[in-house]
């Protein structure tokens, strides 16, 4: 039965999104560190072949929009608590200079948003990322059975926590 809500067709259209998302990305990349000198019709052209190596590579697309509608719902819940924090009172400066004085903020967000894409990329490529079955072998599964092992995993963690606390408490001015 159609309806107002109906989205469907909105699948036809994925790979001209997947298209022009990747192009304007990669074109303000590519303008903003001029990787390529100072010809625009250059980074034009790479970024749209890299677009259009996006759009036809199923995989790729996949990854794509898996992975996006994640990380901007990440920022729009980053920026409604922002918000948030900004109705109680505290300006908009100070919460800058908290950011721009301290790299954890930085790193935190960078790391969810790795964190969100290595996600995206064991859903879509899962005989890269993640546990091996039982039935898998060679030298690849067996590092990915010692890497991704909870106990490995778990003493990873602590001394990630460990070395973080080792620098703050042991470093003070």
């Amino acid at each position: 039965m159609a309806s107002i809500l109906d989205i469907g067709l909105l699948s036809f259209l994925t790979p001209l999104f997947v298209l022009v998302f990747v192009y304007l990305i990669l074109y303000a990349v590519f303008e903003k560190f001029t990787i390529f000198g100072d010809k625009s019709n250059i980074h034009a052209l790479v970024a749209f072949i890299l677009a259009l190596l996006f759009v036809l590579v199923a995989n790729l697309r996949d990854l794509l929009t898996l992975v996006v509608p994640m990380v901007v719902l990440f920022f729009i819940v980053l920026i409604v608590v922002l918000m948030g924090i900004m109705f109680l009172g505290i300006k908009q400066e100070d919460i800058t200079s908290y950011v721009k004085a301290t790299p954890a903020v930085t790193v935190t967000i960078i790391v969810i948003v790795i964190v969100l894409f290595i996600f995206g990329i064991g859903s879509i490529f899962p005989e890269l990322v993640g546990y091996p079955t039982a039935s898998e072998t060679g030298l690849g599964a067996e590092i990915r059975r010692t890497i991704f092992n909870p106990k490995m995993l778990g003493v990873l963690f602590i001394l990630v926590v460990a070395s973080f606390l080792v620098r703050t408490v042991g470093f003070k001015k």
